[in-house]
């Protein structure tokens, strides 16, 4: 934790440790989050493989985000997390436990400097004194009864997407779950997309894309890695997800690749130029007079709001 925060602008407010999870409450700065949530996980992985002569990895999925806009919620947020061990039995009041923060908010035990301590109690309305740590101590008992609720953790966040591209018709750009006591929305990124999808089948692509580049398709298909065989690749996958607007996930099993190695070819940048001018060549040649489906920028508003200097 004190390696990865230093390499960003984020400040630490609160955190809980479980078994099989973890709760971190921060306040966001203008770094993207992963600057250090890549590393801290990266880094405490290899120590815990390290430890148990394991390999392989610790963690089984990605990061749910969840933003709360509003100060008053930080009370709330952090009371949640500090009773997650009261709640799943561990422990019988929060501040017996040595894995959340809850020990340092209420002077059990010193702070580590990375802690902002101050600064938490201070967006949860409580002064950093005697008094105050001891009131924020009551508040956070008084909450220990509270069930586990998903707009804390997020974890309707994937249903609640699929249910609004499904009734907006199109693939949508959303923000990560804005939590607004007492619920919670998924909101358009402010610069988002609607994308409308080419109704496009990936045989149609590769025949296109064989015949333009001369690579037969079962090459295409192959294991081989050859320079001309990858970059045929790219083509294909810059005309199916950039002027066609279709997830590279239903191309990858055509071209003998996994989504992963999918991601790699389309984030290359040193083909970039070259290879998208080709790719939308090759759009246009095959859609004709048929007119390449093209973004339009929604009328979305902020979404999240970060407390800036």
């Amino acid at each position: 934790m004190v390696a990865a925060i230093g390499h960003t602008d984020w400040k630490v407010l609160a955190f809980t440790w479980m078994s099989n999870h973890e709760h971190l409450v921060t306040l966001a700065g203008e770094h993207p989050a992963d600057r250090f949530l890549r590393p801290m996980h990266t880094g405490f992985s290899r120590w815990l493989n390290d430890r148990d002569h394991r390999f392989g990895h610790v963690y089984a999925g990605r990061p749910t985000n969840v933003t709360f806009d509003t100060a008053e919620a930080v009370a709330v947020l952090i009371a949640y997390i500090h009773n997650n061990p009261v709640r799943a039995g561990v422990v019988a009041d929060p501040v017996e436990s040595s894995w959340s923060t809850h020990r340092a908010y209420v002077d059990a035990e010193p702070a580590p400097p990375w802690l902002n301590v101050e600064l938490g109690l201070s967006l949860s309305g409580f002064a950093a004194t005697g008094n105050g740590r001891a009131n924020f101590n009551d508040f956070v008992r008084a909450r220990t009864n509270v069930p586990c609720d998903s707009t804390m953790t997020g974890s309707e966040v994937h249903s609640m997407r699929s249910e609004i591209r499904a009734k907006a018709g199109t693939a949508v750009e959303l923000s990560a779950l804005v939590s607004r006591l007492p619920g919670a929305t998924l909101l358009l990124q402010p610069g988002g997309f609607l994308r409308p999808m080419a109704a496009r089948k990936p045989d149609e692509l590769l025949t296109a894309v064989c015949a333009a580049t001369s690579i037969p398709i079962e090459s295409l298909q192959s294991r081989l890695r050859a320079k001309p065989i990858v970059a045929t690749r790219r083509l294909a996958l810059l005309v199916w997800t950039r002027f066609w607007n279709r997830p590279a996930s239903e191309l990858a099993p055509l071209l003998g690749i996994t989504p992963q190695a999918c991601s790699y070819l389309l984030r290359d940048t040193t083909a970039a130029a070259p290879a998208y001018a080709a790719a939308e060549r090759l759009a246009a040649a095959i859609a004709g007079n048929e007119p390449t489906p093209k973004r339009s920028p929604t009328p979305s508003s902020v979404i999240r709001v970060r407390r800036t200097s």
